[in-house]
């Protein structure tokens, strides 16, 4: 595997186990608030017996419990994704510091929105960055 494959698998990671935790956290939580506004505004408190009269209230305490679980799940992706970062900066350093060795411009965020070409070869990339747009001239190689 080249140093660019290995340095977009390593940022690709970075977010994909935090995505993964986030989402079943939001959707535990949004399940657990159901369940609870259920337990509130429909008939299901008849399943609690003994217990009819304090389905509001197990109901409203539930359906906390759920929406606290619910909106920790971005302070949840932040913290993941914070602690990924720091753990996996060494090797994204190093790895870009070889290919920017090697010669290569390295663009985060950035996405290709036009090539320029003449006489059918490439000449420039556009590339767009934060809503800012520019043009990377190609500089021509040869190798023996």
């Amino acid at each position: 595997e080249d140093k660019m494959t290995r340095l977009r698998k390593l940022d690709a990671s970075v977010t994909n186990t935090a995505q993964a935790v986030a989402l079943v956290f939001g959707i535990i939580g949004t399940l657990i608030l159901g369940f609870g506004m259920s337990l509130v505004m429909t008939d299901i408190r008849d399943i609690l017996g003994s217990y009819r009269d304090m389905s509001m209230v197990i109901g409203i305490a539930v359906g906390i419990v759920g929406g606290v679980l619910a909106s920790l799940a971005y302070p949840i992706y932040n913290a993941i994704v914070k602690a990924k970062r720091k753990k996996l900066a060494p090797e994204i350093i190093r790895l870009t510091d070889e290919l920017i060795a090697l010669g290569a411009d390295i663009f985060f965020d950035t996405k290709l929105t036009g090539i320029k070409t003449r006489d059918g070869a490439v000449t420039a990339a556009e590339v767009e960055h934060k809503g800012t747009k520019r043009l990377i001239e190609c500089t021509q190689t040869t190798t023996s």
